[in-house]
């Protein structure tokens, strides 16, 4: 993939895991759950890997030295922010991945899976989804009638009529490079307190563009945000090695 840019969102606090370090370096299975996503992008051979992180980075610096490129979000002004802050350092890149810090357990081949229908069907943007039997805590993925992926709204912002979708936004995208930099540009020049990647699905919708989907196994996409989500992944990957022993 060596036309791709990877983009890994890792400036989150981590407030409600409960401890003083960034989310994305809470250890899962003897690593950083950060480390988990990287070494498995480095099996891809990306043109570069690009982690956006808080104004305190040190401790990503002592981690991944000069192995990837660091873009410092000062403001926590949600994920099209972060996303729109590497995308400015980002250029000669076909495409653009952007995955979310927390999953730890994402593999290698939800990436190529990606990757494939993103190209073969020339898509604007492809996203990974999951049907999960609890969506509490993710974003819903809203389709029309011709089934058609129309937008993604957060569960902050559901209405009682969407709130039992069980189709679930994962948090790993790819983009096309010039379409991606040209819309978080016009996401971000509007007047929000919070901007959000998953927005630019709705945009992309409205304006005609092709969105396309590929759907992963909720273990794979797992995100943790709480030391109970952590707690329980760790229960559902213990479980599948034991079952593999």
């Amino acid at each position: 993939m060596r036309s791709a840019s990877f983009v890994i969102l890792a400036a989150g606090l981590g407030t409600r895991m409960k401890n003083n370090i960034p989310k994305v370096l809470t250890p899962f299975f003897g690593k950083e759950m950060i480390m988990h996503i990287f070494e498995m992008v480095q099996l891809l051979d990306p043109k570069e890997i690009i982690l956006v992180v808080p104004e305190e980075h040190q401790m990503f610096k002592s981690l991944f030295g000069r192995e990837v490129k660091y873009c410092i979000q000062k403001e926590p002004l949600g994920t099209g922010h972060a996303a729109w802050q590497a995308t400015k350092n980002i250029d000669h890149s076909n495409d653009i991945f952007v995955i979310n810090g927390d999953m730890p357990n994402i593999n290698e081949s939800v990436i190529r899976s990606l990757y494939f229908e993103h190209t073969q069907k020339s898509n604007t943007l492809t996203i990974t989804t999951s049907f999960v039997q609890n969506p509490f805590g993710y974003g819903r993925v809203l389709r029309n009638s011709e089934d058609e992926i129309q937008e993604i709204i957060e569960e902050s912002d559901l209405d009682e009529k969407n709130y039992q979708i069980n189709e679930i936004n994962a948090g790993l995208y790819v983009f096309n490079c010039v379409w991606l930099k040209k819309y978080l540009l016009e996401l971000n020049q509007q007047d929000l307190v919070e901007y959000k990647l998953t927005d630019l699905v709705k945009l992309a919708h409205s304006n005609g563009f092709q969105i396309g989907n590929i759907e992963a196994n909720e273990k794979i996409i797992y995100g943790v945000n709480t030391l109970n989500q952590l707690k329980k992944l760790e229960y559902l990957m213990s479980d599948d090695l034991e079952t593999k022993s």
